[in-house]
Formats: C-alpha cells, structure tokens, sequence
C-alpha cells in the first residue's frame, strides 16, 4: 500500500511538471496601456481603439488624427507593448 501511495503522488508531480510547461499567453499591455502611451508619444487625438488579431498576434490598433490633420493607424503588439512597424508598400509618408 505505501508503494502504491508513492507511485500516485510521483505522477501528480510528473503530471504538475507536464503541465506547467505549458505557455499562457496573457496581454503583456492591455488597450487602455497602449491607447495612453500612443497620446503622450504623438500628442494626437485618438479616435478609436481596438485589439485585433493580425497574423496570430494580438495587436491593439489606435486610430488617431495627427496634428496635420491626417488618420493614422498605429499598431501595437499586445504581449510586448512595441509599435509594430508596417512594411514600405502600406506606408505613406507624412508630409
């Protein structure tokens, strides 16, 4: 009967250690963090806010009006709290 005692509680802790290497992926940045750091970055008026998924990502996009007049969309990657850079073919530049 001990051995048996033994045996259960080494593979709840074997089972425990499986488990635990298991990754849950929480938002590092929540859309309020992100919304805030983008109006003290841009000093621009944001216009709307909402996290979306984008190439398995969770990415908060902030649309804000420049002080030029202009919308922008700036993506921010949700676990790291970076500004995701967009690629030269869907930028245009600011002038």
């Amino acid at each position: 009967m001990k051995h048996i005692l033994q045996i259960i509680i080494l593979s709840t802790v074997f089972l425990q250690i499986s488990f635990a290497k298991t990754e849950v992926k929480i938002a590092s940045i929540t859309l309020d963090q992100a919304t805030k750091k983008v109006t003290e970055e841009t000093e621009s008026k944001v216009l709307s806010a909402e996290t979306k998924t984008i190439k398995d990502k969770e990415t908060h996009v902030i649309k804000i009006l420049t002080e030029k007049g202009r919308i922008q969309h700036i993506k921010i990657d949700a676990e790291t709290g970076e500004k995701i850079e967009l690629s030269k073919e869907n930028t245009s530049k600011d002038k």
